[in-house]
């Protein structure tokens, strides 16, 4: 049985506010920021570390977005519309309760469904295969071109700018092959922290230090859980929607953005039928149990199949390959399953205390220190990125890459310049995955 690593849950509590509590900043910058601490452990330590800070930022996601009507991510937006409302009535801590219950529920019912998953291996081993894998590729990769986008150049450009950066460099297949456009320090390829950092984190950061200090206009309310009603109607809505959540972002390509929405969208059908006093409450609740079971669930598919869906996911993927992690159903095993487990009955327990009781706490020294927490995350991402940069002796490479980046991410800051970076970093995972499809048909 591999062993809870207690100090990396603490880490991935600490970078879970962190993600959860910085609008904008997210798992994908806490992925940039932990990684060269991540690089030194092993795999079983990295997936808890990641598991608990995804988890944890769903929790703490909600507070913020209920006292502040900002979301943190696109998977927060339902938080700012029922549960800011709610604190606009006098309500707010029957919204942050709701969204602390509902979380925990999910991870509850996540629990329940991992383990059913884990006593029923041998049917994932059977129906395992190179074709299924490869058919699971395809369908992943025609999704992620076709998501919602703003535009043609995000929808199509970007995933091709990034594509073509992740390519520079060495050929994964024939060392005699190397793409660095004449370039000498291009010959090792272009590393992924200092093209996150410059493209996307210092520009997003920048904007955000820049901005009004948000305000709760006096939302906050005291500790306690006096007046909050959690009746049988909502608890059968959270069983609900966090299978349904859980069911819904185990497809590959599916984010989280979309299990939340989704749910409460469903909700807001099924609302007909509720009073009208309860369907904000109903909505809430949808969208944060959902989001909670498939923060779960999502990570399954880059577990089994090293599909990795999101950026955050592409990091951890990175990071994984250098432990020589091996993806596939073979490292999905009752070991693998029953860590996970033990992860999601901590950080269940852990994120209701910090989004129920602790919830004032964190809104008032957010509140008092937004501005700060975002300057500090800067200089702590800068002197990351120079640290990692000087120990594998690219500082030049690295400087150049954030200097360069950043431009063209702050020219491009109203732009979803994320897109560019997933793609840089799962390049090389689907050349290889492509060059497996033209061996499977002769073509190569």
């Amino acid at each position: 049985m591999l062993e809870l690593s207690w100090i990396f849950i603490a880490y991935g509590i600490f970078f879970g506010i962190l993600a959860g509590v910085l609008p904008g900043v997210g798992m994908t910058v806490v992925m940039i920021l932990a990684s060269p601490l991540l690089i030194l452990y092993e795999s079983n330590e990295i997936i808890q570390f990641y598991l608990t800070a995804i988890l944890i930022s769903q929790f703490v996601g909600s507070i913020v977005a209920t006292y502040f009507a900002v979301p943190g991510e696109p998977s927060s937006i339902p938080a700012v519309v029922e549960g800011n409302k709610l604190a606009r009535e006098g309500k707010g801590n029957q919204a942050i309760y709701l969204a602390a219950i509902g979380s925990a529920i999910g991870g509850l019912i996540a629990f329940v469904l991992i383990w059913f998953l884990g006593q029923n291996l041998g049917v994932i081993f059977k129906n395992f295969g190179t074709l299924f894998n490869v058919i699971m590729i395809l369908l992943v990769v025609i999704l992620l071109f076709f998501v919602p986008a703003k535009n043609w150049i995000e929808r199509y450009v970007f995933p091709l700018v990034g594509l073509t950066l992740g390519m520079l460099g060495e050929s994964t297949h024939d060392v005699n092959i190397n793409f660095s456009l004449g370039i000498e320090l291009l010959e090792t390829g272009i590393p992924a922290m200092p093209l996150l950092l410059g493209l996307y984190t210092l520009p997003l950061l920048l904007v955000l230090i820049q901005k009004k200090a948000t305000s709760a206009e006096n939302f906050i309310q005291s500790l306690g859980i006096k007046g909050v009603v959690f009746g049988i109607t909502h608890f059968f809505l959270s069983i609900f929607h966090a299978i349904l959540g859980f069911v819904i972002a185990f497809i590959p390509g599916i984010g989280l953005n979309i299990v939340s929405n989704l749910s409460y969208e469903i909700q807001k059908k099924m609302n007909k039928y509720a009073e009208k006093k309860n369907q904000g409450q109903y909505g809430l609740l949808a969208a944060e149990t959902a989001n909670n079971s498939g923060a779960i669930s999502v990570l399954i598919p880059l577990v089994l199949f090293g599909l990795p869906t999101t950026t955050s996911q592409a990091i951890l993927y990175n990071i994984l390959l250098e432990k020589y992690f091996l993806f596939g159903p073979t490292s999905f095993n009752s070991l693998l399953i029953n860590s996970i487990l033990q992860v999601l009955l901590v950080t269940t327990f852990a994120g209701l205390i910090l989004a129920g009781p602790c919830a004032s706490i964190i809104g008032k020294l957010f509140e008092k220190f937004e501005r700060q927490l975002y300057i500090f995350v800067v200089i702590l991402m800068v002197i990351v990125i120079l640290y990692v940069g000087n120990q594998t002796y690219n500082l030049e490479l690295y400087t150049w890459i954030v200097i360069v980046s950043f431009i063209v991410g702050w020219i491009c800051r109203n732009m979803d310049v994320l897109r560019i970076i997933y793609f840089f970093i799962i390049s090389t995972f689907l050349v290889e995955n492509f060059t497996r499809i033209l061996f499977m048909w002769d073509l190569l």
